[in-house]
């Protein structure tokens, strides 16, 4: 083998070497994945849970995550906090309400998304009367990314979870009991337009088998221009 053919052997060696590595990744992340749409599945299939036992199920440190959850009581009168989010490709929030229930129980609620443009009618908007809340349970301790800016209280802009700061934010009643979870809507208790229910295990995109597929193809292209490199070398 001609030495002037080594940088080509060694280039396409490493390129196709990285991207089949990547495409080996991408089969850990999708067997990852997998296992998460089966466990959020099979809770979907567990009987649904009152906030009352979701509350000692925390309390005893039970996993709830994703577990369905049914919760009557009122909303507090105070605007629903606004999370940055995006809304059908544009830019809204999210709208963080909280529901003091049965028993004594304050939980935010996760009231779903609304675009920019509804922001005010829904801040000026007031829930009103007892509710039934149908939803799943989630954790959300979220912490503060490496880009995340601060979260504005004063000023309702809220960018990533900090349930305590939010629980304050919304004044839960000195004598309440707190829940350290969140209520994720599955359907909206009002009839209003905005905020609509939508749970983010539906919105979970799967796509690493495709992304595999993509980095293996690459290493074999990278393989083929090598060998097609290699032979016309040979011919010349």
């Amino acid at each position: 083998m001609k030495r002037s053919v080594w940088p080509v052997v060694v280039a396409s060696a490493i390129t196709a070497l990285f991207l089949c590595a990547l495409g080996g990744w991408q089969l850990m992340r999708l067997s990852e994945k997998n296992a998460l749409l089966a466990g959020i599945e099979a809770r979907g299939k567990a009987p649904l849970v009152n906030l009352e036992q979701a509350m000692s199920g925390s309390e005893a440190g039970t996993d709830l995550e994703y577990r369905r959850i049914e919760a009557s009581g009122a909303f507090l009168a105070n605007p629903p906090l606004m999370m940055l989010a995006a809304y059908e490709g544009g830019p809204g929030f999210r709208a963080i309400g909280a529901l003091v229930g049965d028993g004594g129980i304050f939980v935010l609620v996760d009231r779903g998304l609304l675009p920019e443009a509804a922001r005010a009618d829904v801040l000026a908007r007031k829930a009103q009367g007892p509710v039934l809340l149908r939803g799943v349970i989630r954790g959300r301790n979220g912490e503060q990314g490496i880009f995340d800016p601060e979260n504005d209280a004063a000023g309702n802009l809220w960018h990533w979870w900090d349930v305590p700061a939010m629980q304050a934010a919304l004044a839960a009643p000195t004598e309440a009991r707190i829940a350290p979870f969140v209520i994720e809507l599955a359907e909206s208790p009002f009839t209003d337009e905005f905020p609509k229910a939508q749970l983010a295990a539906a919105t979970i995109k799967n796509n690493h088998l495709q992304y595999a597929i993509t980095w293996f193809a690459l290493a074999i292209v990278a393989v083929v221009m090598a060998l097609l490199v290699l032979r016309r070398r040979a011919d010349q």
